[in-house]
């Protein structure tokens, strides 16, 4: 995987917040997305 003395604890945080700030723009993004029309189940069946 990599060098386990490589890392630090400061690195983990960069690496953390950076994965929330993307996750929360991906996650903001969608939220923006217009909503497609919703049909009821089973509302194609006659």
């Amino acid at each position: 995987m990599g060098d386990v003395f490589a890392a630090s604890a400061e690195k983990g945080v960069r690496i953390f917040e950076l994965a929330c700030k993307r996750l929360e723009k991906l996650v903001r993004e969608y939220h923006e997305l217009p909503v497609r029309e919703y049909r009821e189940f089973g509302s194609h069946c006659i």
